[in-house]
């Protein structure tokens, strides 16, 4: 009998071999950060190379310097009015550790006076970044959405991609209440190289950072000029009260939002450029001089100082202005300062036809408008008064004058009536080209003025005074 024995042999397949890749921050291994190849077999047969089946690693180590982000204090200028932080961003060329001037290929600057806002995004290749890169801007949350819109962007710098693709790429994270800024907010600016290329920069790839907490409130006083460019340049100032100096407007990149909210004292105020859109002060109290421009300036709360208002097109209402000099210019059609009470008002404009100052008792006035039909100065009691140019003027009257400098009228045509009833005493009397106006009645003012200077020429000498 023959007995058959089968050996059965299990067939035995080898275990996979595996790579891996992960990124290796900067360390040890790589100085600049780069990436760590693995290799292994599969024991286990579940197509993940583990920790315990690794049985070689290979670092393949980021070439060139470090990328680096450093801050440093930026001074009151053209960037910043009130000063603040750059944010500058470089590679360690010489390996010192230390972003040096000539090391640095981009700054951006966030300047005092708010908490800042920052965003990084994507620039694609184009006319701006051969190669593409990305774009750190930052701003002020002017609407108080919590967000950075475009509108709202004041700096905005570019990172390019070089051409042999070295780039430092950046990311911004928020800092809540409790974090690096303590009790307050904040941003961390990270920068480091894009080692896996995936466009963004992940916290392996981080080789630098800073953080920019709250900045410090606007002072209530500045000592020095401030020049205003935009919205970013006007939120600075919120807090302000006094300005020692001259606040310049110098015209905007993006849309005002020009509320001087809490501005009581500035030293000058100039424009560059006339604005287009109304501007408020609506706590300015004092200006000792303001050279102003356009129709759209609001000022309800000045008190006193020197004004001269340029490009005026329609009505001018200074409801608080009681101390000063106010030079007009343009085309007003009428001014009011129910509270004007010493001072001098000068007005040459095309279009004005009425004006009201109720209780100014001591100043001088000048007017020169064609269409000035009538005036009344009820309580002006000393100084001097000089109107011209106006072609609809019959009248004017005085009834509290007592003295003063000068009285001049001339080309009033149709100008018959004077009612000065209690002037008694005038350095100077000039009247000039008013045709209808009776040469006895200025003889007679004469007489009952005794001015030094007597000028009376051009007026109706056929009228019969009473």
């Amino acid at each position: 009998m023959r007995v058959l024995a089968l050996v059965l042999v299990a067939a035995c397949t080898p275990a996979a071999s595996l790579l891996a890749t992960e990124i290796e921050p900067p360390g040890e291994n790589c100085a600049a950060g780069g990436q760590v190849v693995r290799g292994g077999l599969d024991d286990d047969g579940d197509g993940v190379l583990d920790g315990n089946e690794v049985d070689s690693e290979v670092f393949i180590c980021a070439t060139g310097p470090r990328a680096l982000v450093s801050v440093r204090p930026e001074s009151s200028g053209d960037r910043c009015a009130l000063g603040g932080q750059a944010i500058d961003i470089g590679f360690d060329l010489d390996g010192d550790g230390q972003l040096d001037v000539s090391e640095v290929i981009s700054t951006s600057y966030v300047c005092s006076g708010f908490q800042p806002f920052i965003r990084v995004r994507l620039l694609p290749a184009g006319t701006e970044c051969e190669y593409g890169g990305q774009v750190i801007e930052s701003g002020a949350d002017l609407d108080g959405n919590g967000m950075l819109d475009d509108l709202e962007v004041i700096w905005s710098t570019p990172i390019c991609v070089s051409s042999d693709g070295l780039q430092p790429l950046v990311k911004v994270t928020h800092v809540s209440p409790g974090g690096a800024c303590g009790f307050g907010i904040g941003s961390t600016i990270s920068v480091g190289l894009d080692i896996d290329r995936d466009g963004s920069l992940s916290d392996l790839e981080i080789q630098s950072s800073t953080t920019l907490c709250n900045q410090v409130l606007a002072p209530s006083e500045i000592i020095g000029d401030v020049i205003v460019r935009n919205s970013f340049d006007v939120a600075q100032l919120d807090g302000v009260v006094s300005i020692m100096g001259t606040l310049t407007l110098a015209g905007s990149t993006v849309p005002y939002v020009p509320r001087f909210s809490t501005l009581q004292h500035v030293d000058a105020i100039s424009f560059e450029i006339c604005p287009a859109d109304p501007i408020s002060f609506p706590e300015l109290v004092t200006v000792n001089f303001a050279y102003l421009c356009g129709s759209s300036i609001q000022l309800p709360r000045l008190v006193s100082g020197t004004v001269r208002w340029d490009g005026v097109d329609d009505d001018v209402v200074l409801p608080s202005l009681t101390y000063g000099r106010l030079d007009l210019g343009g085309s007003a059609t009428s001014v009011s300062a129910p509270l004007f009470e010493v001072g001098s008002l000068s007005v040459w404009s095309t279009s004005l036809s009425s004006i009201s100052l109720p209780v100014m008792s001591n100043g001088f006035i000048t007017l020169a408008s064609p269409v000035l039909a009538s005036t009344v100065l009820p309580a002006l009691q000393y100084g001097g008064v000089s109107i011209s140019q106006s072609t609809l003027l019959s009248s004017l009257s005085i009834p509290l004058w007592e003295g003063g400098q000068s009285l001049g009228l001339s080309q009033l045509p149709r100008l018959t009536t004077l009612d000065v009833p209690l002037l008694t005493t005038l350095e100077s009397l000039y009247i000039a080209n008013a045709p209808a106006f009776p040469t006895c009645r200025a003889q007679q003012l004469a007489a009952q003025t005794n001015p030094m200077n007597v000028t009376v020429m051009g007026t109706d000498d056929a009228a019969v005074c009473p």
